[in-house]
């Protein structure tokens, strides 16, 4: 039996807000790639969309990467806006984020 991989998919509002808190934070692609160990041609591609889907892990890194900020918060429940019972998900992914720190 193999291992399912959770994988979320995000629209262009979504990696638009990826892309503004990366540039914000002055992070280039090829900074991105090497955080997440993937090729500077995968995280572009990732960001352009060209690549429909993002492993949750590969999300949770980026989450991470830029100290849970609050414009990425759909990378914890792969949504945006947040339905009402996906707000309890999203505090309790971040109490568990918290605690790992």
């Amino acid at each position: 039996m193999t291992a399912q991989i959770l994988k979320i998919k995000l629209n262009k509002k979504e990696l638009k807000a990826v892309r503004d808190v990366r540039e914000s934070n002055g992070y280039t692609h090829a900074d991105m790639a090497k955080k997440l160990d993937v090729s500077r041609t995968h995280y572009s591609m990732f960001e352009t969309g060209l690549v429909e889907t993002l492993g949750y892990d590969e999300a949770l890194k980026i989450y991470n990467i830029f100290g849970n900020h609050k414009d990425l918060d759909f990378l914890l429940c792969g949504q945006e806006p947040l339905r009402k019972d996906s707000e309890q998900i999203l505090k309790d992914l971040k109490d568990l984020i918290k605690r790992h720190e």
